[in-house]
């Protein structure tokens, strides 16, 4: 070959690989932008694997089929959220509400009890003060909460809409998803996208069990304690479950202020309760979840949280754990064995 033919050539792949990695750094950058509807589309496909696990009984037992099963799970859903609402609706709404609003009451009493001793008095010399502490909470932001309350509402009915979509028709959005990418592609990341459900719906049941469970143990320790507010409490403990590691600290927070508020020492058993509950969750809820679900190790979970949490801000520690599991599944399957592994097989 003739040295311009080889240069010819060698250009040729210089501009083929330069143009290739500027599509990656242009992919990179649109993804980046659209993060938060790339997040809202995550969310949306967790409703989807929820709606579509629980239907599967339906459609396994019964003559429909699974469209109309999920039609069915989204009926009954409807129902019992409407029937809990009517017996706990009012009564957990009004809890949320005082606990909310007596925060900075609950602090200052804590202090007062804490400030009694020499340790108490260094440790508080360390932390804010309860007025500046819950400034935020004051009537002069109320129309941001208000204004950023409706925001969440409609992201969250985004995410519900777009999840009973996915769920009615996943393989559609799949193959639309897996059409966008090289035939020699496609392979890989159909089997990528069955896996990711597969464990994404081992997770959320196993996560389900989990927060049901902690949310049950927490109210009735907090009802036979006498705490104020127990059902309140006992609901934050329920959602939080869902965020790793740190989750289960901050719903600790509100409710030993509410019991230090009572007494020091009713702080102190509630202190107990909630460590005796994520004792419990540790070493007997989660080895038993694990027999036939996902479970996340608790070091992995605050390394999500860190990560997507800084990327992502409050909406990634959120879906840290649910992100982290798929994030384990794509590294698996796009990287270790498509690419190391055949490596090092030459």
């Amino acid at each position: 070959m003739s040295p311009r033919a080889t240069a010819s050539t060698d250009f040729a792949e210089f501009a083929k690989r330069s143009l290739f990695i500027a599509a990656l750094v242009g992919l990179g950058l649109l993804l980046w932008l659209l993060w938060p509807v790339l997040l809202l589309i995550f969310a949306a496909v967790l409703v989807a694997i929820a709606l579509r696990s629980l239907a599967i009984p339906f459609a396994r037992w019964t003559p429909l089929g699974m469209s109309a099963a999920v039609g069915v799970v989204m009926v009954l859903f409807v129902l019992v959220l409407s029937g809990t609402g009517l017996m706990l609706g009012v009564q957990l709404s009004d809890q949320l509400g005082e606990l909310w609003n007596r925060l900075p009451e609950f602090a200052s009493s804590a202090k007062t009890y804490i400030g009694q001793t020499t340790l108490g008095r260094t440790l508080l010399q360390l932390l804010p003060d309860a007025k500046t502490l819950f400034a935020g909470f004051t009537a002069g932001s109320a129309v941001t909460a208000a204004t950023a309350t409706l925001g969440v509402l409609a992201n969250v009915l985004l995410v519900v809409f777009l999840g009973v979509f996915f769920a009615l028709t996943p393989r559609l959005y799949a193959r639309g998803f897996v059409a966008l990418f090289p035939p020699a592609f496609r392979p890989r990341l159909q089997d990528m996208l069955a896996e990711t459900a597969t464990v994404l719906r081992a997770w959320l049941r196993g996560q389900f069990v989990a927060m049901l469970t902690v949310g049950l143990v927490t109210w009735l320790g907090l009802l036979l304690l006498g705490v104020p507010l127990a059902l309140g409490l006992a609901f934050l403990a329920f959602l939080l479950e869902f965020i790793p590691v740190l989750g289960p600290i901050a719903a600790a927070v509100p409710a030993i202020l509410v019991g230090l508020s009572v007494s020091p020492m009713l702080g102190l058993w509630v202190t107990l309760l909630y460590i005796v509950v994520q004792q419990v969750e540790s070493y007997l809820l989660l080895p038993l979840v694990q027999r036939w679900a996902v479970h996340i190790p608790p070091a992995l979970g605050l390394i999500g949280i860190l990560i997507f949490g800084v990327l992502f801000g409050w909406v990634g520690v959120l879906l840290a754990a649910p992100l982290m599991v798929a994030t384990t599944v794509w590294v698996r399957k796009l990287y270790l064995e498509s690419i190391l592994e055949p490596a090092n097989k030459k």
